[in-house]
């Protein structure tokens, strides 16, 4: 287990290659390779069209993990970076609670971090695409410095 960051709440653990196939086949094998509770609401299937992006965080095409609460060692979602290389230039920035975790502002503080993060590596632009109806994402966006710019392809 490979802890990527800490907040005061928030661990995030790597979803490397292994922890990545647990997460979406095997609830059990996945607790136990990242030391949590993993609820029965962890969305196994969403994992698994997932895969293909969580296996890049192995070969350095992307950074994130496992959200966990810190002071219950219970999963509450998923953070990072995706879809570029992280070596300089931009990155999207992409991020998932369970819904029980949503409304205490771990949102935004694994955001927070991840955003301090980025520029710590080099990043010139970090964006989010979030849909336009999903108005809870907007504002920890907001609060977390960013704009609109408008939508692009339904986002």
């Amino acid at each position: 287990m490979r802890v990527l960051f800490q907040t005061g709440r928030l661990e995030l653990v790597a979803l490397e290659a292994e922890t990545a196939r647990a997460a979406s086949q095997n609830r059990k094998l996945f607790t136990r390779l990242i030391d949590a509770e993993t609820p029965d609401a962890w969305p196994l299937e969403e994992m698994r069209d997932a895969l293909p992006l969580f296996e890049t965080f192995s070969e350095g095409e992307a950074f994130g993990g496992v959200l966990i609460e810190r002071a219950t060692r219970v999963v509450v979602g998923d953070a990072g970076f995706h879809r570029t290389p992280l070596a300089g230039g931009d990155a999207e920035i992409g991020y998932s609670l369970l819904e029980t975790a949503r409304g205490r502002g771990y949102a935004t503080e694994a955001i927070q971090q991840l955003l301090a993060l980025g520029w710590e590596a080099g990043l010139v632009t970090i964006y989010a695409r979030v849909q336009p109806n999903n108005g809870p994402s907007h504002r920890v966006l907001a609060r977390c410095g960013f704009e609109c710019e408008g939508e692009r392809d339904g986002w």
